[in-house]
């Protein structure tokens, strides 16, 4: 009696254990199809404008812009032209990440004609040539996404690019370019847990170590501060010569601690 309840029990046990690994198996498909994690030809996040199908560019007022949008104005995107060649201005228009949002959002209303309410904010950049008393940048880089499901039952994220030059005077949207969605999916950037912003970041940079690398370097260098998913800003300076890395920052994008 007593081996043929052993019997039971461990017929019960290979049942159970079928069972489990016939779950596993199933959740391992549908895991692998849903989020298609052997696409080794897919680039799994945006690292530029060249990721992208449809792009947008225009001609912008950068002194005159941000007031502009302040009072209301939604005429101050003029389409660009591509036969006119870029002109390299003798003095560049700096502006804050406030800005730089600021003329984002009304790029994508009027790419999209709607709000960006929707949409993430997956990472910002920013950079500027080095001066002395830096308080601002001449370029920003924003990449927005929200999450889509596919008529196949696979998820994506659609994704879109702001980039924005206060010194060439021009805004670039570019769209049409879905990734594939981690498991754990994307982290995105809140902008109302950000007490430093990136030009609060340049400053702590600037007065610890970075004035000095680019005084090494006669200013002949540009500057870069970027931030991904709340994680940590990053501050890099490069030589213009030989494009070398000659400064390197963290800095905690809520206390302004240097990490």
């Amino acid at each position: 009696m007593e081996d043929k309840h052993i019997n039971m029990d461990h017929e019960h046990n290979r049942r159970v254990m079928i069972a489990i690994a016939v779950f596993l198996t199933l959740l391992a498909i549908a895991y692998i199809y849903v989020f298609d994690p052997f696409l080794g030809e897919a680039r799994y996040f945006p690292v530029g404008i060249g990721d992208f199908r449809d792009r947008s560019s225009y001609q912008i007022d950068p002194i005159m812009i941000i007031s502009a949008l302040d009072s209301g104005a939604a005429d101050v995107f003029k389409p660009a032209d591509s036969s006119q060649q870029t002109v390299v201005p003798n003095k560049s228009v700096s502006w804050q990440q406030a800005d730089f949002l600021k003329v984002a959002r009304s790029l994508n209303q009027t790419v999209r004609s709607e709000a960006l309410s929707g949409w993430k904010l997956y990472s910002m950049h920013f950079s500027s040539a080095c001066q002395d008393d830096p308080r601002g940048f001449t370029e920003g880089d924003f990449y927005y996404f929200k999450t889509t499901f596919r008529d196949n039952g696979k998820i994506r994220y659609t994704t879109q690019d702001f980039f924005i030059s206060s010194q060439y005077g021009q805004a670039t949207w570019a769209g049409g370019s879905n990734f594939p969605r981690p498991l754990f999916g994307w982290k995105n950037i809140r902008l109302g847990r950000i007490q430093i912003t990136a030009e609060d970041a340049l400053t702590i940079a600037d007065d610890n170590g970075g004035r000095e690398s680019r005084l090494l370097a006669g200013n002949k260098c540009n500057i870069h501060v970027t931030l991904s998913g709340d994680n940590v800003w990053r501050a890099y300076i490069y030589h213009d010569d030989t494009n070398a890395l000659i400064f390197r920052m963290e800095i905690d994008p809520s206390t302004g601690r240097i990490e």
